[in-house]
């Protein structure tokens, strides 16, 4: 399982990574800091320091970091994705 949440936590994301470390399931945690409610029930965690403004987070390093994540699952896997072909030309 895959929980993303910064301080203050949302509850439904506290319980569902209990609940998945309960059942044994693997949880990585992306929050802000080694003392996040969730990073101490989590398998593996990131932290990601966030820049805001008037009380609103960015979460520009945070879609960068999922972004990476996924990029590297995809070349760990191999995943052969279709490259597109020349158009030719607009359709209406």
């Amino acid at each position: 399982m895959i929980a993303i949440s910064f301080a203050p936590y949302g509850k439904e994301t506290q319980y569902w990574v209990r609940a998945a470390q309960h059942h044994g399931a693997k949880t990585l945690v992306i929050t802000d800091g080694q003392l996040s409610s969730l990073a101490r029930h989590a398998s593996a965690h990131l932290f990601v320091k966030e820049g805001s403004a008037f009380a609103f987070r960015s979460l520009t390093s945070t879609i960068c970091l999922c972004q990476a994540l996924f990029i590297a699952l995809a070349y760990r896997l191999e995943l052969n994705v279709e490259k597109s072909r020349e158009a030719g030309g607009y359709d209406d």
